[in-house]
């Protein structure tokens, strides 16, 4: 190199590696060995594939072979690196394929932390799935959540329940308390639905007072046990700011055979589970 592309190499403000076309680095800036704890020489003679995180080794091979088929002057691909310290880090790599004839063809890869813009991604999708007065998953949640329980119902021959859950007369705690007690309880009953359920079960507000808990691989007899822990939850009262406040449930539950066809079968599960609640509604009405 001449002495201002060694200093533009050496001076980068992000990871600039040289490497074979097997992906051996053979130079390192300094950039990159800020960005991954390790001394030059440690990383000189290693496959970038080496540090890259376990999770992530397929999509970086699959990236590495487009690279060579395609021979591309820009290759970009994301992935983590693990850092020496065992933590990882989101990365863009920008890899350029070099054959200029005058020497063996090699690689230039730009390697650029992108930490932040993954977390503001992963906060995006979060709130995205997120209901932001309750904080449990959202309508979307659902949707995702409980496709992902039929279709695993379908391979695996499991069936799926799903149980729904309205808060009674919740317009009447609306127009006595107001809206901000309302929305307190609207809280206070996700913590409680919260709670109460497994750790595999998926806690979603559905809209308004209504709520659904979406448990893969469970049989009827399991999601009655659910709905019966769920009842002796919310049978003691709420405390809501500085009142306790009595609130009342009705429950339904729906349940998909294994095997069933996720498609067809996430409409009938929804319409029993919501069918169920109702009756279950109207009897708490006729008898007060």
């Amino acid at each position: 190199m001449t002495a201002d592309l060694t200093s533009a190499f050496r001076h980068a403000p992000i990871g600039v590696a040289l490497a074979t076309v097997d992906g051996v680095l053979t130079e390192v800036n300094a950039a990159l060995t800020e960005l991954l704890g390790h001394a030059a020489g440690h990383m000189r003679g290693r496959p970038l594939l080496a540090m890259t995180h376990p999770d992530d080794v397929p999509g970086a091979r699959d990236a590495c072979r487009g690279l060579a088929r395609s021979r591309s002057r820009r290759w970009l691909h994301e992935c983590r690196l693990v850092h020496r310290d065992g933590h990882a880090v989101p990365v863009q790599v920008t890899s350029s394929w070099v054959d200029s004839g005058t020497a063996d063809p090699h690689l230039v890869m730009l390697v650029e932390d992108i930490s932040e813009r993954s977390a503001r991604e992963t906060e995006l999708r979060r709130r995205s799935l997120h209901d932001p007065l309750t904080g449990v998953g959202n309508r979307r949640k659902f949707s995702e959540r409980l496709m992902h329980a039929l279709r695993h119902g379908q391979q695996e021959l499991t069936p799926t329940c799903l149980v729904v859950v309205d808060v009674n007369a919740f317009k009447m705690i609306n127009d006595r308390y107001g809206h901000q007690v309302g929305d307190l309880v609207l809280v206070a009953v996700a913590e409680r639905l919260t709670s109460t359920a497994r750790h595999s079960d998926e806690v979603v507000r559905l809209g308004g007072d209504e709520f659904g808990i979406v448990c893969g691989d469970t049989t009827t007899q399991e999601a009655a046990v659910l709905v019966r822990r769920l009842r002796r939850a919310m049978a003691a009262p709420l405390l809501v700011g500085d009142a306790e406040l009595m609130v009342r449930v009705s429950v339904g539950v729906g349940v998909s055979e294994p095997g069933n066809d996720p498609d067809v079968a996430v409409v009938a599960i929804m319409a029993q589970a919501d069918k169920a609640m109702y009756a279950n509604k109207s009897s708490a009405a006729h008898w007060g």
